[in-house]
């Protein structure tokens, strides 16, 4: 019998999914395995195999076997909370990125640290290796991105730009930008490769899955789509009549959706920046859109506390999800695509069949709003941070 796992709490309960029984209660439930860790979780992380969960809190990180969730060892070595963290795409290493302003480099095999990263002056609040594992990118309040050599330790590049960092699918270039321009640097030089004008603030950054594409908007009602090899803008996608929230292509990269304050999704061209369709039926602004892993279905999150299913195709409304009473912050697809997760303020969690649109189960946890949900690799396991802080499985 498969069994689906949900992380939530304070400190990291372990709860079994298994067919049966509609809803339980989170706080040690009937169905509990054990409460693990100490601390408020910050993030949790899986190794690309699987076979390990990181917990980062602001103690340290907790390294476990995700089969057994035996405690590896609590890494304390950081001085302040650890706020994020990530494994290298081989799975040899892991970082953690924490408040002290310091990046460690831990060995997962032995669970010893490797190295310690230093040259941020405030806390590191993102950490991500490139598709290769060569480099690692870090954020940071000290307005900058830094690019890391893994192997060797040293810092490659300071991009002296507030915001996030977002490799290309093959790893060789980061885009970086949140007020002014969109800047795409070498990965492996950390030399700047082109500038993107733009006058908007903050926003979504997106490269297409083939990486020939970059697209963004600022926090405003327009979308631009730019050739990665020319540095040359190819579209202005304009037709949302408010801040666009959300954008996302489809898995084969001919289609982009983006969702607005406006209340509406709109379905793009990539290759004309014509618009395809606008779809309608949200009442209040939709916050999030993606497609699942077929690209068949959307899914989008409104303030209006539904989730929507829509034919990626034809733009009809496959079904409503509205077993909520509070906004909805997160959905995420299972690796295979057949199941959806949402998470929401109130703090339950919802999982849906996403062929039938029923809803399998209900996992209800009151004390805590639900912040995102995050399937594991291999589809068994369901991340759950909560506000309030902990996780649980």
């Amino acid at each position: 019998m498969k069994r689906a796992l949900l992380l939530i709490g304070c400190g990291l309960t372990l709860l079994g999914l298994a067919a049966g029984a509609q809803q339980e209660k989170i706080s040690l439930p009937d169905e509990a395995i054990a409460r693990l860790g100490l601390g408020i979780v910050r993030e949790v992380a899986y190794s690309p195999d699987g076979e390990y969960l990181a917990v980062a809190t602001n103690i340290g990180v907790d390294l476990r076997r995700s089969n057994t969730y035996e405690l590896v060892r609590r890494l304390t070595d950081h001085s302040g909370w650890v706020e994020s963290i990530d494994f290298s795409p081989d799975g040899v290493t892991l970082a953690s990125g924490s408040r002290d302003g310091t990046i460690k480099l831990w060995d997962v095999e032995t669970a010893e640290l490797a190295r310690t990263l230093t040259g941020h002056t405030e806390r590191v609040y993102s950490i991500d290796f490139s598709p290769d594992g060569s480099t690692l990118v870090s954020g940071s309040y000290d307005e900058t991105l830094k690019l890391w050599n893994v192997e060797t330790g040293e810092l490659v590049r300071t991009v002296s730009r507030q915001g996030g960092g977002v490799f290309s699918p093959d790893g060789a270039t980061l885009a970086s930008g949140w007020q002014g321009p969109i800047i795409l640097w070498d990965v492996e030089t950390g030399e700047r490769v082109s500038t993107f004008p733009y006058s908007g603030e903050g926003g979504s950054i997106a490269f297409s899955p083939d990486g020939a594409t970059l697209a963004f908007d600022g926090y405003n009602d327009r979308i631009e789509l730019w050739d990665v090899a020319t540095g040359q803008r190819v579209h202005t996608l304009t037709g949302h009549t408010n801040y666009v929230n959300s954008i996302d292509f489809s898995p084969n990269g001919a289609t982009l959706v983006s969702g607005s304050y406006d209340e509406t999704l709109k379905i793009w061209d990539v290759e004309t920046g014509e618009l395809v369709r606008t779809i309608t039926g949200h009442t209040d602004s939709v916050s999030s859109v993606a497609f699942s892993p077929d690209g068949m279905t959307l899914v989008s999150l409104s303030t209006d506390n539904t989730i929507k299913l829509w034919n990626a195709e034809t733009g009809e409304l496959v079904r409503t999800l509205t077993d909520y009473t509070e906004p909805v912050y997160s959905v995420a697809f299972s690796p295979d695509g057949m199941t959806l997760a949402s998470g929401a303020y109130d703090g339950t969690v919802l999982l849906w069949d996403v062929e039938t649109c029923e809803l399998v189960r209900t996992l209800i946890d009151h004390t805590e709003r639900v912040c995102s949900v995050a399937f594991s690799p291999d589809g068994m396991t369901l991340n759950r941070p909560g506000f309030s802080g902990g996780c649980v499985m």
